[in-house]
């Protein structure tokens, strides 16, 4: 029986190009894509050369953008199959039988910073820098070896190794 490929990072593409993640669970992200035009050229006034001429400048203070559509999306419940919503979004979720190549650039991890008290930031893979790498690693081996993510901490570090890659702090 073939084992069905497990998320390991959800994202979605919205229709204007932004990539959306949700990193866990309750990570509950939304994102609006607004199609809009511009008015006509005012009579009178051509296309200039210098797009920022005082003629131009005050015709663009003055007009108004006309939205044509805009189209919502939504992404939520981290590395589950649940939890996409909107139009037209592209499913760019990674998967543990993707490339490496891909799944270090897309698989994250949260960090509060070296003392613990920053805001929560999300972090490539392969941005990582190798103090942190190896205290990952040491930590999840202690506390969670059973956690998915951990042979990736493991698979990036000798990727580095054997790509002489180093990322300092």
């Amino acid at each position: 029986m073939k084992k069905e490929p497990k998320v390991l990072a959800t994202w979605i593409m919205c229709p204007d190009g932004t990539m959306l993640p949700s990193f866990n669970n309750h990570d509950y992200r939304t994102h609006t894509t607004v199609d809009v035009t511009k008015r006509e050229h005012p009579e009178g006034i051509e296309e200039p050369e210098e797009l920022f001429t005082d003629e131009w400048r005050k015709w663009f203070d003055e007009s108004e953008v006309v939205v044509k559509e805009s189209r919502w999306s939504m992404v939520d419940g981290g590395p589950s199959p649940y939890g996409r919503r909107g139009g037209d979004f592209i499913e760019m979720s990674i998967y543990d039988n993707d490339s490496y190549k891909v799944i270090r650039r897309f698989l994250c991890r949260g960090g509060r910073g070296k003392e613990s008290k920053d805001h929560l930031t999300w972090t490539p893979l392969f941005k990582i820098n190798d103090e942190w790498l190896k205290t990952l690693i040491e930590y999840e081996q202690k506390r969670n070896p059973k956690n998915i993510y951990l042979k990736y901490y493991k698979k990036e570090l000798k990727y580095r190794e054997k790509n002489n890659i180093q990322i300092p702090e």
